[in-house]
């Protein structure tokens, strides 16, 4: 197992220095439309799946858009699997026992932390990384894509592990505190021995964990001591540890969760616990707005897909969505455009997930991802102190 570098690819789209895109604007490399594999059945998990799930007539608009996106699943790569010689270092891909995407910063000499990420239902730990040499089957969603970048930008060596349903495929594709809890900490105990013989330092963990798997990573650290976790970062989900400092962050739309998330913040304080929490809230879908979350995409192509939309009917003139994007036919109105869109199918779609974020009811975010590592150094800083 080798570590890989903090660059993220794309075939066909560069990052310049400053961190715009390089190349002709027309030029755009396509997200591979990766079959998820996944599931899960954590109480909890299939309460937000089913919360959440698609109407009826949403199901069916997916339906005829799957058909249009299907593709035929890379055969899983093994660990002597090279990477193409025409690509810098990527991240490494385990398949097996547990399947596992990590990659260090570069130089790996100054990694100060592990990040373990852990999906949401409907997902699969290949959404956090580009399709490359060195991970075939990664599909690399606009959000999870920038979450990793910043994450090693920032020093952190990050590992995404698929749920056992997600490997699976089975069912909803959540976490399953029964089934995931003992593969996972001896995957992260296997990753921080090996990260420690390399750097010669043992390296504090942290966990980032979205909807279900939020609720996983508080399982995970009041649970498993070995690990010692040092904070953890649920995202549209509640925790229900009470033992490590909390970085919430949640959709304003969700109510509900907002007020158990206000309720649990304050019971950790209480208790002498640190706690953060952070409100997403809508968003302007501004001419702009595709072109800034989605890096396969220039301005002019999300100037299309909003001019489309707002012919739709699904933008009003103020820029805002005029319904949960989950409920309406949104996708009818972008028909025939998938050589700019690419596949428009819920969970795998880049389109699809940035309309979630701005509706902002349920869906992962990049918004508050340099907080949240803030957060982190701090907490690295205060057990340096031993004040923690």
């Amino acid at each position: 197992t080798t570590s890989g570098t903090a660059r993220l690819r794309r075939h066909d789209t560069a990052l310049s220095p400053s961190g715009h895109k390089g190349g002709d604007e027309t030029r755009r490399s396509r997200y591979a439309s990766s079959a998820l594999v996944a599931g899960g059945s954590a109480s909890v998990a299939v309460l937000l799946f089913l919360f959440y799930a698609p109407s009826e007539g949403q199901s069916k608009i997916n339906a005829g858009y799957a058909e249009q996106g299907k593709f035929q699943q890379p055969a899983p790569p093994t660990q002597n699997d090279a990477p193409q010689l025409d690509e810098p270092p990527g991240p490494t891909f385990v398949p097996d026992p547990v399947e596992t995407i990590s990659q260090s910063p570069e130089p790996i000499s100054r990694t100060k932390g592990v990040l373990f990420i852990a999906h949401g239902c409907m997902h699969r730990a290949t959404d956090w990384w580009p399709k490359s040499g060195s991970c075939p089957s990664c599909i690399g969603l606009p959000e999870e894509l920038n979450i990793t970048k910043t994450a090693l930008e920032h020093g952190y060596h990050v590992i995404a592990i698929s749920s056992t349903a997600a490997k699976k495929n089975v069912g909803h594709r959540c976490w399953n505190s029964k089934q995931d809890y003992a593969p996972v900490k001896e995957a992260l105990l296997s990753e921080l021995q090996r990260l420690s013989s390399i750097t010669g330092r043992t390296l504090p963990i942290f966990a980032f964990g979205v909807s279900s798997g939020g609720y996983f990573v508080g399982k995970l650290a009041k649970a498993a001591s070995e690990l010692n976790i040092l904070a953890i970062a649920p995202q549209i989900s509640l925790s229900s540890s009470m033992n490590v400092p909390h970085f919430y962050t949640y959709m304003s739309r969700d109510e509900h969760l907002a007020a158990a998330v206000n309720d649990h913040v304050q019971r950790l304080q209480n208790a002498g616990v640190i706690a953060a929490k952070h409100s997403l809230e809508p968003k302007k879908i501004t001419r702009e707005y595709f072109d800034e979350r989605i890096e396969t995409l220039s301005l002019k192509d999300s100037e299309i897909i909003v001019q489309n939309l707002k012919a739709g009917g699904h933008i009003d003139n103020y820029g805002s969505l005029t319904e949960d994007p989950r409920k309406m036919d949104w996708r009818v109105s972008l028909a025939g455009l998938e050589s700019i869109t690419g596949i428009l199918v819920a969970d795998k779609s880049p389109v699809s997930e940035c309309l979630n974020v701005a509706w902002a009811r349920h869906e992962i975010s990049r918004d508050y991802a340099p907080e949240m590592l803030g957060f982190f150094d701090k907490q690295i800083e205060l057990r340096a102190n031993r004040v923690i």
